[in-house]
C-alpha cells in the first residue's frame, strides 16, 4: 500500500514536471538565453525519472573524441513553482593533448524568460585538477567562440 502511494506521488508529480517547459521543448529558449540546448549527444538519465525534483541528461561517454567538444552532461532543477529561478548546470570536454582534456561547467539561473545570472569554470582534467579557473559571462563566451560553441556567445 505505502510503496503503491509513493509510486502514484512519483508518477503524478512525474507527469506534472513534463508538462514544464524545461525539456528538450526548450531548447528554443535556451538558446535565445544563450544556455546549453539538450543536444543529440544526450540522453535521459533513468535515475531522475524517481526523483521528480528534476532532471540530468548524460552523453553516455566519458571522453570526447578527437577535436569534438562532448557535451557530458546537463542537469536541470526544477522550479518550486511555476515561473520562479530554476537552475541549468552542463559540462563540457575537449581534449587538450594525448592525456590532459579541458572541462568547462557552465551555471545558468534563469528566473521566467531571463538569465539571471551565468557563470562556469574550467580546468584541465587527468584524474587531478591541473588548472581551475572561475569563469565571468564574458569569458564564457570566450571559450565557447574559441570551442566552436558558437550559440553561446552573447554578440
Amino acid at each position: 500500500m505505502c510503496s503503491m502511494m509513493i509510486w502514484n506521488f512519483i508518477r503524478n508529480n512525474r507527469l506534472q514536471n513534463e508538462n514544464l517547459y524545461y525539456g528538450v521543448k526548450a531548447n528554443e529558449k535556451r538558446e535565445k538565453l544563450f544556455i546549453p540546448i539538450i543536444d543529440d549527444q544526450l540522453t535521459s538519465n533513468w535515475f531522475s525519472s524517481f526523483f521528480p525534483i528534476g532532471d540530468r541528461w548524460d552523453s553516455g561517454y566519458d571522453l570526447p573524441k578527437d577535436d569534438e567538444v562532448l557535451h557530458l552532461w546537463k542537469i536541470v532543477t526544477l522550479p518550486k513553482y511555476f515561473g520562479s529561478t530554476y537552475e541549468e548546470k552542463d559540462a563540457f570536454r575537449k581534449k587538450y593533448n594525448d592525456t590532459l582534456y579541458y572541462q568547462m561547467n557552465l551555471f545558468a539561473r534563469v528566473s521566467s524568460d531571463t538569465l539571471v545570472k551565468r557563470q562556469g569554470s574550467i580546468f584541465l582534467l587527468n584524474h587531478n585538477h591541473v588548472l581551475d579557473m572561475r569563469l565571468n559571462s564574458a569569458q564564457i563566451d570566450s571559450v565557447a567562440q574559441i570551442w566552436g560553441l558558437d550559440y553561446l556567445v552573447r554578440k
